[in-house]
């Protein structure tokens, strides 16, 4: 059974850097969330939700094809939405157009969008810098002067680790509350090697330790 995200650090597999306190409880609530759109003026007309200058609410859910446990997750996201009167329409493409459509080409063909994100360089921190922050590369447009200083605090170097995850903490709880992305729990992996390969990790982490390659050896 898939354990229930609700920050930028996900409960599973576990990290120093997750701290359940740290993250708010976001109640799994179709009808709040109908009633929500409705407080705003959507009503639902022929299934749909429809404002009052007729426009009904049509989203496109970008996602990367590949993955049959992907493409399940993503028709199971359109029929929720639809069970409230959202109506989505998926769009598979594969991971380069992907990267086209959300990074460098501002056109509006999309409004949901579907990814994976993974903290796999040397060392790095799970800071978020590259993905929230106002000038990240990997950028959807969430821009916040204030996510960017706490973001900017956890760069900066601390006495201990203890001082730094204090630090790194109300980054991650402010993130949760902003909600620049919906929490998605991890989809299980496992990695295959053949018994040639040397310094490869089974079990990936992607906080901690994903597979660097730049470890990885070949025998004969």
């Amino acid at each position: 059974m898939a354990r229930l995200s609700t920050g930028p650090i996900p409960a599973v597999p576990r990290s120093q850097y997750y701290d359940a306190s740290a993250e708010p409880k976001i109640p799994y609530d179709p009808e709040r969330a109908k009633r929500l759109l409705e407080s705003h003026g959507w009503r639902i007309k022929n299934g749909v939700m429809t404002n009052a200058q007729g426009q009904s609410l049509n989203l496109t859910l970008l996602w990367v094809t590949g993955s049959s446990v992907t493409q399940e997750l993503v028709q199971l996201l359109q029929q929720e939405w639809a069970n409230i009167g959202v109506k989505v329409t998926l769009k598979g493409v594969n991971f380069n157009e992907a990267l086209t459509l959300t990074s460098h080409n501002p056109t509006n063909t999309w409004q949901l969008g579907l990814a994976g994100w993974e903290y796999n360089g040397p060392v790095w921190l799970p800071t978020g810098g590259q993905i929230f922050s106002s000038t990240a590369p990997q950028g959807t447009g969430y821009a916040n002067a204030h996510e960017d200083a706490l973001i900017a605090a956890t760069h900066q170097p601390t006495a201990n680790n203890a001082q730094f995850l204090r630090v790194f903490d109300q980054y991650e709880a402010y993130t949760a509350q902003q909600l620049p992305f919906l929490w998605l729990p991890n989809q299980a992996t496992i990695n295959v090697v053949a018994p040639q390969v040397h310094g490869a990790i089974r079990w990936g982490n992607p906080v901690t330790n994903d597979p660097q390659f730049n470890r990885m050896r070949l025998s004969q």
